[in-house]
């Protein structure tokens, strides 16, 4: 008898193991589940994230071009006003003493404020508006916001 009351313990307490291994593994594949929801979230707001950073390149590389080709033009003007100037400067001698070189200092004046006209034009045609500012101070806090969460929840 008491062989088989030590066998029906060991046997319950077998069984009582058994259960608690149970709850364990069941309690380890919840917290699998749960972290794998959280990888899955975290990978589609990494992709979303660096949707948003591919536009932002390539608007900010389209702003860039943009700038580069305004001051490339502004860099022309300025060579340009600046050998103007210096022949305005010779011409202004040479009127004393040549009064037909007059009319070619009043075109070379002209085509002086021409450039300087211009030069305001493309500085307006390329300036940004306020809504692009507006979107691009959108998409820096968006990114900071998304650096921010992902650092939180990584």
């Amino acid at each position: 008898m008491d062989a088989q009351n030590l066998n029906n313990n060991y046997f319950e307490f077998q069984n009582k193991e058994l259960e608690r291994i149970n709850d364990t593994v069941n309690q380890h594949e919840e917290m699998i589940k749960k972290i794998s929801e959280r990888f899955k979230t975290n990978l589609e707001n990494l992709h979303i994230e660096s949707t948003i950073q591919d536009i932002y390149l390539k608007q900010h590389n389209e702003y860039f071009d943009l700038i580069k080709q305004l001051f490339e033009t502004y860099i022309k003007a300025e060579e340009k006003l600046t050998r103007l100037r210096i022949e305005n400067i010779n011409l202004k001698a040479k009127l004393d003493d040549y009064p037909k070189f007059q009319d070619n200092y009043l075109k070379m004046l002209d085509e002086n404020n021409v450039l300087k006209g211009n030069l305001a034009e493309i500085s307006k045609k390329y300036k940004w508006s306020k809504e692009d500012e507006e979107i691009f101070n959108l998409f820096v806090f968006l990114l900071l916001l998304g650096f921010v969460w992902l650092v939180i929840f990584v």
